[in-house]
């Protein structure tokens, strides 16, 4: 059975590079598993979650393929960027 893991993102710190319509490049991403336990990564609004998928499993010792991450219900793909979600 998959396992699920949950992303909400938020806003980045101050000292974050901004874009020049002030949004900040870097955002934090919470990741929350099943049980309750909760992982924040940074991350720039450009790069794609596959590789926070990746540093997740890393840390948790998971297989990819054996974890599902879902945002406002919905799978996340993992070529998607954080402003494409």
């Amino acid at each position: 059975m998959p396992r699920s893991a949950a992303a909400s993102s938020s806003g980045g710190d101050d000292k974050a590079l901004t874009t020049a319509d002030g949004q900040s490049q870097i955002i934090q991403v919470c990741v929350k598993s099943q049980d309750g336990n909760k992982v924040v990564y940074n991350i720039k609004r450009h790069a794609k979650l596959i590789k926070l998928m990746h540093a997740y499993c890393r840390k948790k010792q998971l297989d990819i393929h054996t974890v599902r991450f879902i945002y406002e219900g919905h799978r996340v793909p993992g070529k998607y960027t954080s402003d494409q979600v």
